[in-house]
């Protein structure tokens, strides 16, 4: 069950601990797996993250036992598949997480930016990010639900995702009516800030026009990572 911390609590303390579904009594958890994801009832996704740092810090010491043994392009290839697919894997279910989490991600990035690059001395990380052109993790999560709204809108794929997404369309004939713009729903929770439906047009309408007229989906996603870019470096 997801709710605020407050109603999980409430209904725990009442006795709850199971729900009846087609006449079975399924137990209620904190957290379950699916897909490779972890869901925790408050959806603060840290047992998800701390798996996924884990997972990715095994790694990164196998990855920095051999990278004496490795061209550049080699290492930077095995570290895309080795730790980069673990940070990108659902990663869009991580918009507005903690802080916390996020540099706890970050961190993990940083680590494979120094092994792969292996400087002769030492640089800022930021450096290092650049040079390899990386998107920072925080980028990583824009762009991803960024990639996912644009598809949505124009292949109307997948379904379940294109009908939460609404073109703004203002009661009077303002500037904003030409500007391919979402309508933002209403939330009355944080919980609910984070959802699809909230967070894909949050975004979208905060990307440029020139990227939102864009109906080539090659052409948006190169030019989206370079905006991305462009902010991270400045």
């Amino acid at each position: 069950m997801f709710s605020t911390a407050p109603r999980i609590a409430k209904l725990v303390a009442t006795g709850l601990k199971t729900v009846s579904v087609a006449g079975s009594s399924i137990s209620i958890d904190k957290d379950f797996t699916t897909l490779g994801v972890t869901l925790d009832s408050n959806l603060s996704l840290t047992k998800h993250v701390k798996q996924t740092v884990r997972s990715s810090y095994f790694h990164l010491r196998a990855l920095r036992h051999i990278r004496h043994l490795l061209t550049d392009d080699n290492a930077k290839t095995i570290g895309a598949a080795l730790i980069h697919s673990k940070l990108d894997y659902c990663n869009s279910i991580l918009y507005d997480t903690s802080q916390d989490n996020l540099k706890s991600l970050q961190r993990v990035q940083n680590s494979l930016a120094r092994i792969i690059s292996n400087p002769s001395r030492p640089m800022p990380t930021s450096f290092l990010l650049s040079s390899l052109h990386w998107l920072p993790v925080k980028s990583r999560i824009t762009y991803k639900i960024a990639c996912l709204t644009h598809t949505a809108l124009h292949d109307h794929q997948p379904s379940y995702i294109a009908q939460l997404l609404h073109s703004h369309t203002p009661t009077r004939c303002l500037r904003s009516s030409d500007q391919l713009l979402l309508t933002i729903p209403r939330t009355h929770f944080q919980i609910s800030d984070r959802s699809f439906d909230v967070a894909a047009p949050k975004i979208w309408n905060s990307l440029p026009f020139d990227l939102r007229n864009l109906t080539s989906s090659g052409v948006f996603r190169g030019k989206l990572k370079t905006h991305l870019f462009d902010q991270t470096v400045t």
